[in-house]
């Protein structure tokens, strides 16, 4: 706000001047109870205390209020968040993912091990070695799924004796 103004003349002083000021100018030095009007000299503008005191210039609305949000119609309100209270909304919107992700990879597909050896076990007509070997073929995934293209229990089981053949020749 004072970014921009220098102290100039007689009484001028600053802090950093590194001395003390010549006179110490005493509180309310200057002021006249004769005229209510004072005059800037460098500016040449003379300026009506009074009217200053009670809020209201030339320039000022004719209601000589404050103008609210509401009479700005173009500007939005926004709302501020503090740090605290986004990073708490941050960690919500982690934890709601988490539980999302962990909440999809408990729904188990078909292609599963569990399910696919569930129907191993079922088909007609196998022993536990066959199991075993079975188990050795799907291991890998696209494995089960092609299992899981075969229907009927006699096309899954004749899929499997040629995948554990195929796999003993290797």
């Amino acid at each position: 706000m004072f970014r921009d103004v220098a102290a100039t003349g007689v009484a001028a002083w600053t802090p950093s001047s590194n001395t003390l000021p010549p006179t110490i100018p005493q509180e309310g030095a200057g002021d006249s109870d004769a005229s209510s009007e004072f005059k800037d000299d460098q500016c040449d503008m003379p300026l009506d205390i009074e009217s200053l005191q009670q809020g209201h210039t030339s320039q000022s609305h004719s209601s000589g209020q404050k103008r609210t949000s509401e009479s700005i119609p173009s500007q939005k309100k926004k709302k501020k968040i503090g740090g605290a209270a986004m990073l708490d909304n941050r960690i919500s919107q982690l934890l709601t993912v988490c539980q999302n992700k962990s909440e999809g990879t408990s729904r188990e597909s078909p292609s599963s091990i569990d399910n696919v050896m569930t129907i191993v076990r079922a088909l007609p007509g196998v022993d536990s070695k066959f199991v075993v070997k079975a188990s050795v073929i799907l291991l890998k995934r696209s494995r089960r799924e092609m299992f899981l293209t075969f229907k009927e229990p006699e096309s899954q089981l004749e899929w499997l004796q040629e995948m554990i053949c195929w796999n003993q020749k290797k």
